[in-house]
């Protein structure tokens, strides 16, 4: 009977958090991006398509990616690895702020953390096991090779 009263209570404590976060969310106009699978889709295979070519992106482009990357969490990236049939759906999306850093200030800047955090946090659920976000975070720079063996290659 104890068990099944810590798991009631940590149900409910789930629930109280998920609604005090969507409060927040809602006062601070952050919440977070729904799209359909057909504009997912779309989305994912533009964005594809831009990290396989040299072409950088004007700064108002880069600034309104950056402002959607940021909006995307772990449920918007689990989603998109099935109606794309992507294992990491989201490295195309990292590809293309990398390549434009230096470009856009801190909100690309910020948009890169917030899809690295949010990498994570997936890595670990999918059972990759602990990630060092300092490994992470390495990636293009001296340690790019490493990090990306790891992840498949970027």
């Amino acid at each position: 009977m104890y068990e099944d009263e810590i798991q009631l209570s940590l149900r409910a404590e789930v629930i109280a958090l998920r609604r005090r976060i969507e409060t927040l969310e809602a006062v601070l106009d952050v919440g977070r991006a729904t799209a359909s699978s057909a504009s997912l889709r779309d989305l994912h295979g533009v964005v594809s398509r831009l990290a396989r070519s040299n072409t950088r992106l004007p700064v108002d482009d880069l600034l309104k990616f950056a402002r959607t990357v940021e909006t995307f969490d772990e449920r918007n990236w689990v989603r998109a690895k099935f109606e794309t049939s992507e294992p990491m759906p989201w490295i195309d999306f990292l590809r293309v702020l990398v390549r434009h850093r230096g470009v856009g200030g801190h909100y690309r800047d910020r948009a890169e953390a917030h899809l690295r955090e949010v990498v994570i946090n997936l890595l670990e659920l999918e059972g990759y096991g602990r990630i060092d976000p300092d490994e992470f975070l390495g990636l293009g720079d001296a340690r790019e090779e490493c990090v990306a063996s790891f992840l498949g290659g970027l």
